[in-house]
């Protein structure tokens, strides 16, 4: 539980920055911080998405290596099969160019 309670607050972050990028672009847009266990991970977004009526997933396609390359492609493919609502991912480019940075 360290980490996740260490990562909170920049998981916060994360998703109030994008809830508000979408806002700001006029979609209606809402998020939310959810803890869940590792083989979790997949099973509680699809389990939120749907709690919520949620139209579409936004996923980060965030390139990692070793493990995190591991547990991040398997959440992936578990929301990309197994969810009902459109899943999209975005890439580190593409959030950034949104912001204005290089």
């Amino acid at each position: 539980d360290r980490l996740a309670l260490e990562a909170l607050p920049e998981a916060a972050r994360i998703v109030d920055e994008a809830v508000f990028a979408l806002r700001l672009a006029g979609i209606e847009a809402s998020g939310t911080v959810c803890h869940a266990s590792l083989p979790r991970i997949g099973p509680v977004l699809i389990e939120e998405a749907s709690r919520w009526r949620a139209n579409v997933i936004v996923l980060h396609a965030r390139r990692r290596r070793g493990w995190r390359h591991l547990v991040g492609h398997r959440v992936r493919e578990k929301v990309l099969r197994r969810s009902t609502a459109t899943t999209v991912l975005v890439s580190h480019q593409v959030l950034t160019e949104e912001r204005g940075q290089p």
